[in-house]
């Protein structure tokens, strides 16, 4: 089972969880359950692959707003002068 923190950890409300094929659903509700109750988070079931929830959902808005992420950063970055 992974699990996965967005930074800065102790703010962001969000946790994904990764389970593996020979994750146990029994274990699967118990880490939604920790991640809820004892932690006090937002957990949300991702599948196991490259990148992150976030991410895929980040890629295609920069597309439809006209951005690149490559745009986006060079944006968002303090420029070195």
């Amino acid at each position: 089972m992974g699990v996965h923190f967005f930074n800065p950890a102790p703010v962001m409300q969000l946790v994904e969880l990764i389970p593996s094929l020979t994750t146990s659903p029994e274990t699967l509700e118990r880490m939604q359950t920790f991640v809820a109750k004892t932690l006090g988070k937002q957990p949300i079931e991702a599948t196991d692959r490259a990148g992150f929830v976030v991410n895929s959902l980040l890629v295609p808005y920069l597309g439809s707003s006209g951005g690149s992420p490559t745009r986006v950063s060079r944006s968002t970055t303090p420029s070195s002068r």
